[in-house]
């Protein structure tokens, strides 16, 4: 609930900056608006969505923590303030580090390939 006004935000600017003549020449040829929205918008949106993503992802995960250290009584939160509390200092640095290493994986494993796959269009249009 958080992350959503970010992505919608970043969605809704990237509608604004497609270029109407690319919208007037799929009229012309007379695209359905199915290749409208998959040639033209689709690429145009993805881009700011990916960034946004990124950014709601890591706000998410830092709200849900701060929840989880609030009022769980499981979970990584629970355990980093249960540590904290307790002063055990070395169990907060490894949940700490288990965060960390969390985010990066989900970084570099699912997010960065999707990123690659679905952008490499753009890699083959800047080569030429």
């Amino acid at each position: 609930m958080t992350a959503m006004p970010l992505i919608l935000t970043n969605v809704w600017q990237g509608t604004r900056t497609v270029n109407a003549d690319f919208i007037e020449l799929a009229q012309t040829f007379r695209m359905s608006r199915a290749q409208v929205l998959t040639k033209i918008y689709l690429p145009t949106i993805l881009p700011p969505f990916f960034s946004a993503a990124r950014l709601a992802f890591g706000f998410g995960a830092r709200v849900s923590l701060v929840a989880e250290t609030l009022g769980a009584s499981s979970g990584i939160g629970y355990r980093l303030r249960q540590a904290a509390d307790l002063v055990q200092t070395d169990q907060v640095f490894a949940w700490t580090l288990t965060l960390i290493a969390l985010m990066i994986v989900l970084e570099a494993l699912i997010l960065k390939p999707l990123e690659n796959r679905l952008f490499r269009w753009k890699k083959k249009a800047g080569s030429q």
